[in-house]
């Protein structure tokens, strides 16, 4: 079923087997840019393989970040890739 996510302020209509490798793409992101999404104020990184419908609710954002992410920056995750 297809799903609407957020890409850089825009909306993308994603299908079921949409990768998060095809997003990037298609926004014309850069391939070292980290992939991640927002949960319950955590976030998660994702892996370009990752099916984007499996991972963001429907309305949901994805970001990339060209800049590192994790401790001691402004972005914490969780430790762990989803």
């Amino acid at each position: 079923m297809p799903r609407t996510v957020i890409v850089d302020g825009e909306e993308m209509v994603v299908g079921e087997k949409t990768t998060v490798a095809a997003v990037r793409k298609f926004a014309d992101v850069p391939d070292g840019a980290v992939a991640f999404y927002r949960r319950d104020g955590t976030v998660r990184l994702l892996e370009d393989t990752e099916t984007v419908a499996e991972r963001i609710p429907d309305g949901g954002a994805l970001e990339f970040r060209a800049g590192p992410i994790g401790e001691g920056t402004d972005l914490a995750t969780d430790g762990e890739r989803e």
